[in-house]
Parts: C-alpha cells; sequence; structure tokens
C-alpha cells in the first residue's frame, strides 16, 4: 500500500475534497481509535463517537478500510501555500510535527480547503479524497453490505490479531487524539536554541517561518558592497633599449596609466549565483533572490527549534541588551550552515522578502568566523 502514491494520483485526477464511494456506516462504540495501517500498533490518527458516519472501503482481517473522516487532522506546511495551491510537494501529517503519522502527500499545483493557520507555520486543511485509515469492523454498522470483491480482500489478509484482542483494544478512554499545547514565549539572557515568534507584537528569542496575517518583513538599509579593487600593473622600461623605444615604452606606459587607476579606484561587481535546484525551492516559498538586497550582515547562529520547511533550518540573531532576538532566517545552496551553528558570523548574502513572514530571509553566498 502506497499511501504517497495513492494521494497523489486522487490530486492529479481531480478527486478533490469529495467523499468517497464507500458503503455509508455509523460508530456504535462510545470512542472509537481510526488508526494509520490495519493493525493494533498502528498510530492513533482520529478518534470517532457514537453516531459518527463512516465511509468503508473494504474489509481487511478485522478492521474495515475507510475513507478518512472529514474531522481527521491534516497538516502541511503552510509556507508552500499560495492562493489556495501548494506551490511544490507537500507531506501531510497526522499534527503539527514532521515526527507525527505521515498521511501521504499533495503534488503542486493541488488546491486545497484551509480548516485554519497555526503561529508555527503549520496550516490545516480538510483531508482530501483517497487518504485511507483503518477501525475496528465490530464497531461499526453497515447500512448495506460490501461488494463481493471486498470479502475476496478480507480472505486474502491475515489478521495480526483475534477478534476479542482488537475489541478489547479499541475501546480506550475518551482522550484526545492530539494535544495542542500553547507555550508562552519567555526571554531568556542567552540563546541555547530557536523557539517559535508569536503573531502577537511582543518580541519573540527566535522565529518560525509562518504565515502571518498583515505583517511584512522590515526594510533592510541599503548597504553597497565594496570589494577589494584589483592591484594596478605597472611597465617596466629596460635600460638596454633604444631611446625610440624607450621613449614608445614610456609613452605607452604614460597613456595606460588613467585606465589602470580608474580601474583600481572601481570596485569589481561581485556575482552571486544559485543552482537551479536552490532557486526552485526558494520560487516555492515566493522568493526571488535577483530582487533581494546584496547586504553583508554579522549575527549569532542557531538551529531552528520547529520548522516546516527544509529550506530554511536557521536564523540569524543580533544582541539586544541581555537577550537574543532574530533578525534574519538563515539559508545557502552553497554552504554548510550547520558549521556556523553558536557562532558570530559575517555572511555576505541577499536579504528577501518573503510573503507573509514578519522575519525577512538572509540567502547567504559567502561566509567567514568573527574571532
Amino acid at each position: 500500500m502506497n499511501l504517497c502514491r495513492d494521494i497523489t494520483l486522487a490530486a492529479l485526477l481531480g478527486a478533490g475534497f469529495v467523499a468517497g464511494a464507500g458503503v455509508p456506516g455509523t460508530v456504535n462504540a462510545d470512542l472509537l481509535n481510526v488508526r494509520l495501517a490495519p493493525e493494533l500498533k498502528a498510530p492513533v490518527v482520529v478518534k470517532l463517537r457514537s453516531g459518527d458516519a463512516v465511509d468503508v472501503e473494504k474489509e481487511v482481517g478485522q478492521f474495515y478500510e475507510i475513507n478518512a473522516p472529514k474531522k481527521t487532522p491534516v497538516y502541511v506546511s503552510g509556507v508552500y501555500i499560495r492562493n489556495g495551491r501548494t506551490t511544490r510537494t507537500l507531506k501531510m501529517y497526522a499534527d503539527m510535527s514532521a515526527s507525527s503519522p505521515l498521511l501521504g502527500e499533495l503534488p503542486a499545483g493541488t488546491e486545497l480547503k484551509v480548516v485554519r493557520e497555526t503561529r508555527y507555520g503549520w496550516t490545516q486543511i480538510e483531508p482530501p479524497a483517497g487518504i485511507r485509515l483503518y477501525t475496528a469492523k465490530l464497531y461499526i454498522n453497515l447500512t448495506a453490505p460490501l461488494p463481493e470483491e471486498t470479502a475476496t480482500a478480507a480472505e486474502e489478509a491475515v489478521p495480526e490479531k483475534k477478534a476479542d484482542a482488537a475489541v478489547s483494544a479499541e475501546k480506550e478512554s475518551a482522550a484526545p487524539a492530539t494535544a495542542i499545547i500553547v507555550v508562552k514565549d519567555e526571554a531568556a539572557p542567552a540563546p541555547t536554541s530557536a523557539t517559535p515568534e508569536a503573531k502577537e507584537e511582543a518580541p519573540a528569542v527566535v522565529a518560525v517561518p509562518e504565515k502571518t496575517e498583515n505583517a511584512t518583513a522590515a526594510e533592510a538599509a541599503e548597504v553597497k558592497e565594496t570589494p577589494t579593487p584589483a592591484p594596478a600593473s605597472t611597465t617596466t622600461v629596460s635600460a638596454e633599449t633604444t631611446a625610440e623605444k624607450s621613449a614608445a615604452a614610456v609613452g605607452a606606459s604614460a597613456s595606460s596609466a588613467p585606465a589602470q587607476q580608474a580601474a583600481a579606484e572601481t570596485p569589481q561587481e561581485q556575482k552571486t549565483t544559485f543552482t537551479p535546484e536552490y532557486l526552485k525551492e526558494l520560487a516555492a516559498l515566493g522568493v526571488a533572490p535577483s530582487e533581494g538586497e546584496q547586504k553583508k550582515v554579522t549575527g549569532y547562529v542557531l538551529p531552528l527549534s520547529s520548522t516546516t520547511t527544509d529550506t530554511v533550518q536557521y536564523a540569524l540573531l543580533r544582541r539586544d541588551g541581555n537577550r537574543y532576538v532574530t533578525e534574519y532566517f538563515l539559508s545557502s545552496g552553497s554552504l554548510d550552515l550547520e558549521e556556523f551553528v553558536e557562532k558570530t558570523v559575517q555572511f555576505d548574502g541577499v536579504v528577501c522578502k518573503v510573503p507573509d513572514w514578519k522575519t525577512p530571509l538572509f540567502v547567504a553566498v559567502r561566509a567567514e568566523v568573527e574571532k
């Protein structure tokens, strides 16, 4: 069973968010676990209550395979959603964590129905068609028999537990499937790890890439780079040459002197190049480095404690009194930023604005650790 393939196929076929075409049923237990796979050790994705409706696709051992109920929590990275569509392939999770159960993938360009946006960069969406989950069949009342082909699949399936074991295991306490804990930000005298940034105006020690309402990145002051000028070349006239050749050489040297001086006084423009793959990742975030501002910045590097994108894993902090605050999110397509963690570093690169982010993104191309 390939969940990622199933979800991608459903989206490409335009299945959207319509209900499945299985056999309707209702829950007859007070509280019923719905799992990621047809086994008792599989993670619980959602809990259903008595009378909740389900859409049964087939029978698998002591379980029914059902379409994900509408109340199923599905989370994706909100930074890759523009105008209700995904800007790249997105993984779907059962909670606001990349370590939570993986429900499948959605291809770039998929239209989503957003339920809510969280302060930590995750966006909850309605479960799309194609997500299959499992629950104990003993606690589902069907309105009609399943098609014959599903019975064949049930005979071929090998139940991992006896029916009575499945029954006892599925009757669990009415604890919620997931818990969302709101943690207030607290200022620390010295940074140890990057923590999420709240939408409120109160400063946070470190922010995580997120979508915020009516928030724009602060304009960075324009600082032009002044690269080291190329040394001027010199012309040496041999004492053994004839007077005529010596005069010509001296004249050539004198005529080239102004051009050499002008070249020495004019800074050479440093060109910043990025790989096509990295540019594609930035474009999915809504970032175009060519539209950013080239700049030198200095700060203290820390990894983000929580992030929903592989492209942005670090933050650049500046000292503010007795604490550190995030000045930029940090990304690079050429540098290994891990080697700069917990160090004060001067970076050359480009300051970019990411749509809906309060904190600007700094794309680093060169780095020098301060001693």
